[in-house]
Order: C-alpha cells, then structure tokens, then sequence
C-alpha cells in the first residue's frame, strides 16, 4: 500500500498570478508528483440568496414533513427529489415545492428500504439509492421506477463505509471499512478506498489511508465497541473527471490519485489552525443534550462525553462536493459556534478559485451553477429541504 510521506527534489516553479489563476508554488519531482501551495486569500466571493428559494418541511402535513433526510436532489426539469429516511421513501415535489409521489416503503423486498444511508444523482436525472441495511443500490429513473437493484462492493469484497461519491457516467469513490479491530479510547484504524460502477461491481482499489477518528467505549473494564470521536477527523474522498481526490485531515492538504492508483499532485491551503477552545467543547456537549431530560441520562451524557480525550484543534476540513462544471468545494470545518460556514472552490488543477459562506446548520446535499440545496432544522427541529440561489 502507498505510503502518504512523499519525497521530492528541489525543481520549484513560482507560478506567474493571473486574473484567473491565484499566486500559488507548483513543486515538481523526479516522479512528476505536482505540488499545489495556494496562499492568496483574496478570491471571488460567493453568497446565498437572503431567503430560499424554495422550502419544503412541514410539522403538520404528512406529505411534506421530513424526517432524517438523506439526500435531496435537482433534477434537470427543476424537480426535487427528497430520500426521507424517516418514512423510507424517495419523494419527488414540482419546482415549487408541491408534493408529487413518493416510491418505497420499509422492508427489505423489491422497492423497500431498511435504512437509506445516501443518495447520489452522478450528473444525471438517474437516482442511486443505497440501503445500509441490505448493502443494496437501488437504481431509479427520474419517475421513482426500479431501474435494477444490485449489491455495492468495492475490490476485496469491501462493504463501503459512509457516503460513495459519483460522476457522470460512474465510477462510485468510497471507503471501505476497516480489517482493523478498534482499541480502547482514541484510534484512527487505516481504511481501504476504492472504485465500483454505477451496477455496484468492484473496480480497483486506490489505497489505503488513515482513517476516521474513533473512540473506543470501555464499560466494566471491557471493549464494548466503538464511535466517532466527536470534532474529530474523517477520511473524506471525491472523483473529478479521471481523479480521486482524498483528505486525511491531518493538514489543509488534499491528494489527487489516477484511477490506477497513481498519485498525481497534492494540493495545499495556508490555512490558520483553529484550536478547540473550552468553550466550543461546553457548546458541544449542550447540543448533545438537547432532549434528554431526565436529569441521570444528562449527567452520564456529560461524564461520557468529558471523559473523552477530545481534539485540541478542528480539523482543517468537513466535506467534499463537486458541482456541475466539475470543480472541487471544500468545507471548512465548522466550529460548535459557528454560525457561518465557508466553502473552498478549487480547480482541477489544484487552484483555489473562489470561496462562499453559508449557514453553518446547512447541510448541503448539492451544489449546482448557480444554487445550493441543503437540509436545515428550525427551532421545533423540524427538517426542512431548502433551495438558495448562489449569487456573485
């Protein structure tokens, strides 16, 4: 497996600032790995609109209230399609938000769901639907029809581990889960990535990578499992035309691999580190107690999440997403009390190109030409899927 530390010679091009291109420093070696050093902060800056354009969510009507959203997409007419966990149903609205059907329903046959864990749309009005629960991809048209159902495994027999990122025409990106047993308090077990079609066949593997921060939960002296560790790292990957791109979270540094596995360049931030101060951690813990009244369950929530060995700092990064012209967003880590969160536009080739601030309680899902379409939870937590429009 490919080692992260790189060694390089001392080529070093100081690339000419352009209208178009930031000042940065391109590195190359003797092995044509190319290093990206972006620096210049002053990019063109996005915005949301003031108010969405669209908002979907009801506490009351059965036809629009949402619970546990998983994915939500635009289609090419201007339709949304909403994967509502809570109801196990993919939900399709008009362009102006009217319910107009739904397909799928618990279960584990054809045409059921026992936990959609994501959605993808892969450029197309195609829908792939995972289901954790029976590792099954379930392929629909853009009227909700069963295309075919298939399992999603990468090489190796690998299940996939949280969200497979797609394009036009496939492949899946994923990480698999790790062959490593957890350990008692704070690990970062490696984790296979790797590629399958959109029919879910394995293709092949890129690497293995640090992967996400975890904490191993002993009760009575006994490992009784583990979770992610709160504020902690994740290992986040995307694919961009005949890239893989791959963050570890250990610096603001993003690797780009060949399909073959070869890597390509490396594309870097000078990004200040955030540290994690005290009260960040309280604002976290209080959010963690949000519905839990009674007043033992609140205490032993405190202890749990107190007897953490938490981070010092947030990570550099939270997401990865690739709009329509197929360049790369990046979301800054938000803090606990961030109510802002800012999102990186980087070129193909590396390039910081622009940057966006957005509500840090928005849980983007897509980001077109010009709108984002997110999940967003109001006062009563109600979810709502909203539509803004992204304006220079």
């Amino acid at each position: 497996m490919r080692a992260w530390s790189v060694f390089w010679l001392s080529c070093i091009v100081a690339c000419t600032a352009s209208e178009d291109v930031p000042r940065r420093l391109v590195v190359r070696d003797s092995l044509g790995l190319r290093i990206v050093e972006n620096h210049d902060d002053s990019m063109p800056r996005l915005r949301l609109s003031s108010a969405p354009l669209l908002d979907i969510g009801s506490e009351r009507d059965t036809l629009t209230s949402l619970f546990h959203v998983e994915g939500a997409h635009r289609l090419s007419d201007g339709r949304i399609v909403i994967a509502n966990r809570g109801t196990d149903q993919i939900r399709f609205y008009d362009a102006e938000g009217g319910f107009l059907d739904a397909v799928g329903r618990s279960g584990e046959g054809p045409g059921e769901y026992g936990y959609i864990a994501w959605t993808a749309r892969c450029g197309t009005d195609t829908l792939y639907v995972y289901d954790i629960a029976t590792r099954r991809l379930t392929v629909l048209n853009d009227h909700g029809e069963t295309i075919r159902a298939t399992r999603l495994m990468l090489p190796h027999n690998t299940a996939p581990y949280g969200v497979s990122r797609c394009q036009h025409g496939g492949p899946f990106v994923s990480a698999g889960w790790s062959s490593d047993m957890p350990s008692p308090g704070l690990h970062r077990n490696p984790m296979p990535v790797g590629l399958a079609t959109l029919d879910g066949e394995p293709l092949a593997m890129i690497g293995t990578f640090p992967g996400v921060d975890r904490w191993g939960i002993v009760f009575e002296g006994q490992l009784r499992g583990s979770s992610p560790l709160p504020l902690g790292r994740d290992l986040l990957q995307t694919i961009v035309g005949d890239r893989v791109f791959i963050g570890t979270g250990n610096a603001y540094e993003i690797a780009a691999y060949r399909l073959d596995g070869t890597l390509e360049m490396l594309i870097r931030l000078d990004a200040a580190k955030r540290p994690v101060a005290a009260a960040d951690l309280e604002a976290f813990i209080e959010r963690q107690l949000d519905g839990i009244d009674d007043d033992d369950a609140r205490a032993r929530t405190r202890r749990y999440y107190r007897d953490m060995e938490l981070p010092d700092r947030l990570p550099p990064y939270a997401a990865f997403l690739v709009d329509e012209a197929e360049t790369l967003w990046i979301q800054d880590y938000p803090g606990p009390r961030d109510r802002e969160a800012v999102w990186r536009r980087f070129s193909t080739d590396g390039a910081y190109i622009g940057v966006a601030t957005m509500p840090a309680d928005l849980k983007v899902f897509e980001i077109g030409d010009e709108y984002v379409l997110g999940m967003w939870k109001d006062d009563l937590d109600v979810e709502h899927v909203r539509l803004y429009a992204l304006e220079t």
